[in-house]
């Protein structure tokens, strides 16, 4: 398993200079819902709720075989770092082989670090000099310092199953508009990065992660900000560090 380490300020820098690119994550609970087709495991759900339903499993199987110069998978550092995730390594490099595709992914991790220290101030004012779209559960239509010109709604957390992700993918192509388009949508996120990419001009398709949960108080089954949220002075210097001068 390739994986290659970029700092956050590499994608800020790509936000600037104009140069576009999408990226989808693929963390333990996206390989989850792969392996349940790819290697007949079982998994039923992620710790969220998310069903994996055989459909969405075979989506994602078909997901690692996008290729597009400017589409950037990631995976976390934790599969090469954890013992506990070491098997995860081995059975993506099994799954790539029968699939006969290489990936070069980039780390992942570096988005939940950057929230956890709280150092997402860079980010964050540079998306405020962009046009932003927002594709989310209602939870994130708090995300006003953000400055985003449209918010396009899907449920949570089977948004693949009940349709919502479909019609998310066609009012985001109807919009048009170029801009940083961030995908918060949980494990079928990546499936919407490449039916989006390169289909709208001069624009991005990102899949953050859950960076955003802990601005407007959810996903509490993460240590962190369980952390934060029974902290609430740590919680205020929190939010106040990353959003100084803002």
């Amino acid at each position: 398993m390739i994986l290659k380490d970029y700092t956050l300020q590499y994608y800020i820098d790509k936000l600037k200079n104009n140069e576009y690119f999408s990226l989808g994550m693929l963390g333990d609970g996206e390989w989850q819902c792969i392996f349940n087709k790819a290697l007949n495991e079982n998994f039923d759900a992620n710790c969220e709720g998310t069903l994996y339903d055989k459909e969405l499993s075979i989506d994602m199987l078909r997901s690692l075989k996008f290729k597009s110069p400017n589409f950037y998978f990631s995976a976390p550092d934790t599969f090469k770092k954890v013992p506990d995730y070491y098997i995860y390594e081995e059975k993506i490099d099994e799954l790539l082989k029968k699939l006969k595709v290489e990936i070069e992914f980039h780390e992942k991790n570096v988005w939940n670090k950057a929230m956890c220290d709280a150092e997402l101030g860079p980010l964050i004012k540079q998306l405020r000099k962009m046009n932003v779209v927002i594709i989310s559960n209602k939870a994130l239509r708090k995300l006003d310092f953000l400055k985003y010109d449209k918010f396009i709604e899907i449920s949570y957390p089977n948004c693949y199953l009940d349709g919502t992700l479909d019609k998310a993918c066609l009012k985001a192509i109807d919009h048009g508009k170029p801009g940083v388009y961030i995908l918060a949508c949980g494990i079928p996120a990546i499936l919407l990065a490449q039916r989006l990419h390169n289909k709208i001009k001069d624009s991005w398709f990102i899949d953050m992660g859950s960076i955003w949960d802990t601005f407007v108080g959810i996903g509490g089954q993460r240590p962190t900000r369980a952390h934060l949220y029974s902290h609430p002075k740590e919680y205020k210097e929190w939010l106040s560090k990353n959003l100084k001068d803002i």
